[in-house]
């Protein structure tokens, strides 16, 4: 989506206010301030009506605030998501600052969690097993500072992911699914994959001046990819392809009669039943 240019101008305003909340080394209490107000008139939503709840007691401490959409309910209204923020002067953001909301949210049935001290966006989703207890997941990672200017589209994109509208609608569960399927783990499981594996190769024989194995396609798409991708995506084993056996045509349960001057039928020759296989 093209970023406007009403929303690029609100998107460069508050890069400044939090870069140089960033350089006066700004407290946490100033960037929430600064956080609210974002959230207002960059992502719509209104602290007025309730929806930029402030202070969600996390049992012995706070989160930040959270953001809650149907607040018809009062204090009982579970939230869409929290926001835990850190000073903007705090460079490196990492999953142990929101150990406190995730128990918050893990009682509450809450599964989003936006971790930022203004400059630096990350948005976890959490998942909740009896076995292994709250497990989060980095969804995205952005830093307005440094791709506001090169990446205007990019940057709006993905924080409209956070917007009123798209939360309304059930956006993050779609916006995550879509997410686990553009992975790297999945791109490069589907890359290598026999089907498109053997789709490549049938391209590459136009031009082949002898028939090119499937595992030489599968060497050089390897090859061609970005080492840290394959490397997310984990362990990674060449397809075995089979040739399905054909059937050979049975015949009529009800013998037809044959004429003198029927000719005989044609004889069927097996197909070969060699299987094509890639060693792991």
């Amino acid at each position: 989506m093209t970023i406007d240019k009403s929303n690029l101008a609100k998107l460069k305003k508050f890069a400044d206010v939090f870069k140089a909340a960033r350089e006066r080394n700004a407290n946490e209490s100033d960037t929430v301030m600064y956080l609210v107000k974002f959230f207002e008139e960059v992502l719509s939503y209104d602290p007025l009506s309730g929806e930029i709840t402030k202070e969600v007691p996390v049992k012995e401490r706070y989160c930040d605030f959270a953001i809650v959409l149907d607040n018809s309910k009062g204090e009982e209204s579970k939230p869409e998501f929290l926001v835990e923020a850190k000073a903007a002067g705090v460079k490196s953001l990492n999953a142990k600052h929101i150990e406190q909301a995730s128990n918050y949210a893990a009682n509450r049935g809450v599964n989003w969690v936006v971790l930022t001290n203004g400059a630096s966006w990350h948005l976890y989703h959490l998942n909740f097993d009896k076995e292994t207890g709250i497990n989060s997941e980095l969804v995205f990672e952005l830093d307005i500072l440094e791709r506001l200017e090169t990446e205007p589209d990019y940057v709006w994109d993905t924080l409209c992911v956070l917007a009123k509208s798209n939360v309304e609608e059930g956006g993050l569960e779609t916006y995550y699914e879509q997410t686990k399927l553009l992975s790297p783990k999945t791109i490069v499981n589907t890359l290598v994959s026999e089907e498109v594996l053997m789709k490549i190769r049938q391209e590459l024989n136009h031009h082949a001046p002898a028939r090119l194995d499937i595992k030489d396609v599968f060497r050089a798409v390897m090859h061609v990819l970005n080492p840290e991708a394959v490397a997310a995506a984990g362990d990674i084993t060449p397809p075995v392809r089979r040739r399905r056996r054909r059937r050979r045509h049975q015949a009529d349960e009800v013998e037809q009669p044959q004429t003198q001057n029927s000719a005989p039928p044609p004889q069927i020759q097996p197909e070969s039943t060699d299987e094509e296989e890639i060693p792991r």
